[in-house]
């Protein structure tokens, strides 16, 4: 393919996708939105799950202090009060919740997605077919 084919077949692609959205209804394209909202939360949540294992892997790795660890990533103030006993409870149902909710997120964001691509789907083919029915 060269650079000229694969330009046009991109401008035909963003085409596309602007006719399709211009032809779903108004109650689709806020169920986008939407979606678009909440895959920017599954995002945070994914990310806040990444860093609340840090300090978790720390403490199974013994190199450091765990408070070291958390205060680094702890954007609050001093933490030196903790106990480091009380850290890995409190690092593991930490981690634990957070996986929890990222997960709800991530499967929520499937079936809402799934649904919303079958819903788009028929009413297109609807209109689709409606038109060709009445031309």
């Amino acid at each position: 393919m060269n650079k000229k084919t694969k330009h046009k077949s991109l401008k035909s692609s963003y085409f596309l996708i602007i006719e399709l959205f211009k032809n779903i209804s108004s109650k689709r394209k806020i169920q986008l939105f939407y979606l678009l909202i909440l895959m920017c939360a599954m995002g945070l949540s994914e990310g806040f799950t990444l860093l609340s294992i840090s300090p978790l892997l720390t403490l199974f790795s013994k190199k450091e202090n765990p408070l070291d660890t958390i205060q680094k990533i702890w954007p609050f103030g001093d933490i030196s009060f903790l106990n480091p006993e009380k850290v890995a409870i409190l690092s593991t149902i930490t981690f634990i919740s957070l996986l929890i909710i990222s997960t709800f997120l991530r499967l929520s964001n499937l079936w809402i997605s799934t649904n919303l691509a079958g819903a788009i789907g028929s009413e297109i083919s609807t209109k689709t077919f409606r038109e060709n029915l009445y031309m």
